[in-house]
C-alpha cells in the first residue's frame, strides 16, 4: 500500500502531465456475428457487409440480384420482378436460412419451410445489409444452418439534425420505383422513416416462342419505421415496424398455354 500510495503521489500533484487519449479506427464494424459490435477482422464467422452505397452503385432493384453476386450465394426466381426468389448459401436453401430486417425475424413460420421470399423486397430504402455464411444456430436457432441475413432500413443521421431524401427511377418493361426517407436524430431519441413503391409490367416467364405473351406483372409497397428514446443515461428503449404488400402475376409453368391470369397478393408485417 506504501508503494502505491507514494506512486500515486506525482500523478495527483501534475494532472497535467498525464497521457493524452488517443483516437482510433476500428475499421468495419459487425454486429450480427454475435450480437454485440465487433470488428470485422475479429469476427470468427465468414461475413460480407453491404452498405447503402454499395446499393447504391449497383443500381439493383431487387437486392437478391445484389446477393447473387456475392461469392457463395445463389437464388432461384421463379420469374420477373416480385416472383418467387429463394435464395441459397453454399448450397443450402431457404428453410436452413434466418432472414432479419430491422433486428425482426422474416421467415414464414406458418409454412411448412420456414423460409423468406425475397421476391418483393427491393433496394429502396436500404441502408445495409450483413451476410453470415455457416451455421449459425447457437445464436439464431435451428433455422440458421446455412447462415444469416442481417438487413437494416434507413438509419437516422450520425450528427444531431434531419436529413430527408427523394428517389426516382424508371426503366423497360414499365418499371418505376419511387422512395421517401425521413431521419431525425435529437439529443434524447431518434426517428427513421421510408416509403418505396415498386409498379412493373413484367415480361411473360413461360415460353413467348409458344405463344405466352401475357406479362407478368408486380406491385408492391414497402413501409419501415424506427425508433428510440433514451429513457437515462444507461436505459433505452424503441421500437422498429416493417410492411410489405405485394401483388405479383406468374404463370403456371413454361409450356404452351401455361401464362393464363395467375395471381397472389401478400402482405407481411413485423414489429419488435
Amino acid at each position: 500500500m506504501r508503494y502505491l500510495s507514494a506512486a500515486l503521489a506525482p500523478a495527483l500533484l501534475f494532472p497535467a502531465m498525464a497521457p493524452a487519449q488517443s483516437v482510433f479506427d476500428l475499421g468495419e464494424v459487425v454486429f450480427s456475428a454475435g450480437l454485440t459490435p465487433q470488428e470485422a477482422t475479429r469476427v470468427g464467422v465468414t461475413v460480407d457487409v453491404i452498405t447503402e452505397e454499395d446499393l447504391r452503385k449497383a443500381g439493383n432493384i431487387q437486392l437478391s440480384d445484389y446477393l447473387a453476386t456475392l461469392p457463395g450465394v445463389s437464388i432461384a426466381q421463379a420469374g420477373p420482378i416480385g416472383s418467387t426468389t429463394t435464395l441459397r448459401i453454399r448450397g443450402l436453401g431457404g428453410q436452413y436460412l434466418r432472414v432479419f430486417v430491422n433486428g425482426i425475424n422474416m421467415n414464414d413460420m406458418s409454412s411448412t419451410q420456414a423460409s423468406f421470399d425475397f421476391g418483393a423486397l427491393n433496394t429502396g430504402s436500404l441502408s445495409r445489409v450483413e451476410i453470415l455464411r455457416g451455421s449459425q444456430s447457437a445464436i439464431y436457432g435451428s433455422e440458421a444452418i446455412g447462415g444469416v441475413v442481417n438487413i437494416t432500413t434507413l438509419q437516422p443521421p450520425e450528427e444531431l439534425g434531419t436529413e430527408g431524401a427523394i428517389q426516382l427511377e424508371a426503366g423497360r418493361y414499365g418499371t418505376a420505383t419511387g422512395t421517401v426517407q425521413f431521419g431525425s436524430r435529437m439529443d434524447r431519441a431518434t426517428l427513421a422513416f421510408s416509403a418505396t413503391r415498386l409498379v412493373t409490367d413484367g415480361f411473360s416467364a413461360a415460353d413467348e416462342n409458344l405463344g405466352n405473351t401475357e406479362a407478368d406483372g408486380h406491385r408492391s409497397t414497402t413501409l419501415a419505421f424506427t425508433g428510440t428514446y433514451d429513457l437515462t443515461d444507461t436505459v433505452t428503449v424503441g421500437a422498429s415496424l416493417l410492411q410489405i404488400d405485394s401483388f405479383t402475376e406468374f404463370d403456371a409453368g413454361g409450356g404452351a398455354g401455361q401464362d393464363g391470369a395467375q395471381t397472389e397478393e401478400a402482405t407481411r408485417r413485423g414489429a419488435r
